[in-house]
């Protein structure tokens, strides 16, 4: 007995001529409708990783006597990467660091200029900027 691997009905629709100019539907309206609107997602996700950024921050304890800003640093690791020129930020006054050094305990502190009463404040520097996209590709 000779097995068919076919079977003969779908063999005959198969070879009949008549259905040779019925349109083919390979997709439907819904899939490109999907389709558009995951691209249109990824280009507007690609656009702002491009413009967002990521701020990182020096946090620590400053202290104001005459108008000049002694910033000591709570992580001693963070504070390395803070720079000349870079800017503290005491509540909404901001100043640039125009020195880094260190106290005669070893710690890490910046100084800046600034027209603020006398007191001890909560303060941080602004060490790095990183673009969304770097992280992508880093």
């Amino acid at each position: 007995m000779q097995k068919k691997l076919f079977r003969q009905k779908s063999l005959d629709r198969i070879s009949s001529p008549e259905s040779l100019n019925e349109y083919l539907h390979v997709t439907n309206v819904s899939i490109w409708v999907v389709l558009i609107a995951v691209i249109l997602m990824l280009g507007g996700l690609f656009v702002w990783s491009g413009i967002a950024s990521v701020e990182s921050f020096a946090y620590g304890v400053a202290q104001v006597e005459d108008n000049v800003l002694k910033m000591h640093f709570d992580n001693e690791q963070v504070a390395q990467s803070v720079e000349e020129g870079m800017i503290i930020t005491v509540g909404n006054e901001k100043a640039p660091v125009i020195s880094v050094g260190t106290d005669e305990n070893g710690q890490i502190i910046a100084a800046a200029t600034v027209q603020m009463p006398d007191g001890i404040y909560d303060a941080k520097v602004n060490y790095k900027s990183t673009r969304m996209i770097e992280l992508l590709f880093n």
